[in-house]
């Protein structure tokens, strides 16, 4: 929409000038709505340059005229009833013929017709289910099963299983097979986690998700990709089914997704999973629907929560809001006019399987994955989960200094008002919200939960029994600081502030969730450093140690060393542990463990080097406890997804 402003007014402008900088128009475009040129479909041909060259031949005081234009033609945008923008332009009557000649309106009708294409395509690529680096994950994990499938086809079993086990022939980054034989047990596996090896998958999945019919059911298809639970982490896989001396296998590939639209589909899927269950054993859809609603529960993760409606509207189960329970949500409508529910039920009457809707709440951009159930009875339900693309770090930070300048201008009664009020939107970015407490644990302001206003904070524990208001208040600076906390199965990055009130001091603050895999590795750490700060050593290596503990999401995991080079923890991977690394040598035949430990001992630091045919990461810190250093990290390989 804003290419089309500039594009518009720009025709409306006759003199030509010399090239200038065009500083301006760059964040105009870094800031559109779907950061994409406009131009065909294939992206092709753009009007990007044409617009350059057109803003580069205005005077400085034909730009100062532009800029002033766009703001006043962006103000001008109107949505009619059915939801679309159009513009409204101070230059709609003009005759662009006589202001610019046949080459501007040939640009006119070109920018027409490429914005109305340009707009289908962002359209279906904001309904698509998920981001581009989905889409190269899943193509290498493909191609890392057909590859071993060639190999499976080609060799006895007991060599297939050693190559996917104990070489890197089979290993991609974080893609790694394994081979289940028709029981579900484990045969081979690539991960580094020889523990799994003639365990049956059923038993060893998170919540019963996996089971081997389903697995082979998959395989047959066309599509034979499964979310589900494994380590804290949301795992995806793609399996096919082979056959070897008349029996049947399976062979598969995978990876740990820490993309926030898979995180979504995993809960939702789970969910959906426990309620066809229940169905079966013949309980109420109540009992189903009850434990989606639990805050603490194991449907809820960090920022991620699931909600439930019937096709009237009804609302049967809400994570973070459990009093809406009983309550009819089909007229909800989002701030652009779009009726939430309405949308979800029509677009689940037309699909055979899960759909997205992206609509605005709370200000920001939301994206819902949502999948139909039907109950014994023949009722249709639906079950859902959203996230906010939008609401990140910066996000958290700009909110909590807008609302530290509103508090040092209104005083704290007025502004813990408008920061607490849940119909007030002015201090709230999707599912970012403020909260305030006074030095002595009493809380001022909370725009999550009203009730906690004026309730004494000062000895809570939250779900992992840590004081947390105890460490905000230690924590805060005047200037901003973060702090890293456990909660909610996942971990939650606090942005502080003290404000100065007269003869009073404040905490002001906010948080968001990893919304990637850097986030969550550097999080992990940083978990890990304030742990063993508090807690004695041991208890860390025993808690780092536990294959579903705090310490490790998915295949990202802490470990611990000491300054000469013996490990102490490395995850679940009990082999390693009194193993010294010291000399250990990547691909390139550097000591990358070494250059670890020097680096964390001079401070906090990433270190790159070369495994498995692929660069990793790794972030590290040196912790002194007792007169001893250790070194703790985590690493991550750097793939293009």
């Amino acid at each position: 929409m804003k290419r089309l402003i500039y594009t518009i007014l720009l025709m409306s402008l006759s003199v030509r000038a010399q090239h200038v900088s065009v500083e301006m128009y760059n964040q105009q475009m870094e800031n559109d709505s779907y950061g994409t040129p406009l131009g065909s479909p294939d992206g092709s041909t753009t009007l990007t340059k044409e617009i350059d060259d057109e803003i580069s031949l205005l005077s400085p005081a034909q730009k100062a005229s532009f800029k002033a234009q766009v703001e006043r033609t962006q103000n001008n945008i109107v949505r009619p009833p059915g939801g679309q923008e159009t513009t409204v332009s101070p230059y709609q009557n003009t005759d662009f013929s006589q202001k610019r000649g046949s080459s501007s309106r040939k640009l006119y009708k070109k920018l027409a017709n490429d914005t109305q294409q340009t707009k289908k395509k962002q359209n279906e690529q904001m309904r698509s289910e998920f981001p581009l680096e989905r889409d190269a994950a899943h193509k290498d994990t493909k191609e890392l099963v057909k590859k071993g499938i060639e190999f499976f086809n080609r060799n006895r079993i007991d060599k297939v299983c050693h190559a996917f086990t104990h070489t890197n022939t089979f290993v991609r980054g974080d893609i790694s097979l394994f081979l289940l034989d028709i029981n579900g047990s484990y045969m081979a596996s690539g991960e580094g986690q020889s523990s799994v090896l003639w365990q049956n998958i059923a038993s060893m999945s998170d919540n019963s998700i996996v089971k081997i019919e389903d697995l082979f059911e998959l395989a047959k298809t066309n599509n034979g990709w499964l979310h589900y639970n494994w380590r804290n982490g949301t795992r995806v896989i793609y399996v096919e089914v082979v056959v070897k001396e008349g029996k049947k296998y399976i062979l598969g590939g995978g990876y740990y997704s820490f993309s926030q639209a898979d995180h979504v589909v995993n809960l939702v899927k789970q969910a959906v999973v426990d309620f066809e269950r229940k169905k079966r054993e013949g309980k109420p859809v109540a009992d189903a629907f009850s434990d989606m609603s639990y805050p603490l529960g194991r449907f809820n993760n960090g920022n991620l929560y699931l909600f439930a409606y019937d096709f009237n509207g009804n609302t049967m189960a809400h994570g973070n809001d459990p009093t809406s329970i009983g309550t009819n949500q089909l007229d909800l409508q989002d701030s652009d006019g779009v009726y939430i529910h309405r949308e979800m039920i029509e677009k689940l009457k037309h699909a055979t399987e899960g759909v997205w809707l992206t609509y605005k709440y709370h200000r920001a951009t939301k994206r819902s994955y949502i999948e139909k159930v039907i109950s014994s009875e023949g009722v249709p339900y639906f079950i859902g989960c959203g996230y906010y693309p939008e609401a990140d770090q910066k996000a958290v930070i700009n909110l909590v200094e807008r609302g530290y300048e509103y508090l040092k201008t209104v005083g704290k009664t007025q502004a813990a008002e408008a920061f607490t009020t849940k119909e007030n939107d002015d201090f709230r970015y999707g599912d970012i919200y403020l909260f305030v407490y006074d030095m002595q644990g009493y809380c001022i302001a909370n725009g999550k939960d009203p009730v906690a206003v004026g309730r004494d904070y000062y000895n809570a524990k939250d779900d992992q029994g840590n004081d947390f208001v105890k460490i905000f208040l230690e924590h805060a600076t005047v200037t901003g600081a973060w702090v890293n906390l456990p909660n909610k199965n996942s971990i939650e990055s606090v942005y502080l502030r003290i404000v100065n009130m007269g003869n009073q001091r404040l905490v002001i603050g906010a948080g968001v969730y990893p919304a990637s895999k850097e986030e969550t590795m550097i999080l992990l750490v940083k978990s890990a450093v304030s742990f063993i700060n508090v807690n004695d050593s041991s208890q860390l290596f025993a808690q780092a140690s536990e294959s579903n503990g705090r310490f490790i999401r998915g295949n990202l995991e802490v470990f611990v060393l000491n300054d000469n080079g013996f490990c102490l923890v490395y995850g679940n991977q009990l082999p390693t542990i009194w193993q010294n690394f010291m000399n250990s040598k990547d691909d390139d035949g550097r000591p990358y463990v070494k250059i670890m430990i020097n680096s964390a001992l001079s401070g906090p630091s990433r270190v790159k080097y070369r495994l498995n045919g692929a660069t990793k990461e790794a972030y590290v810190q040196s912790v002194k406890k007792d007169g001893k250093n250790y070194i703790i990290g985590a690493s991550r390989y750097l793939t293009a997804w």
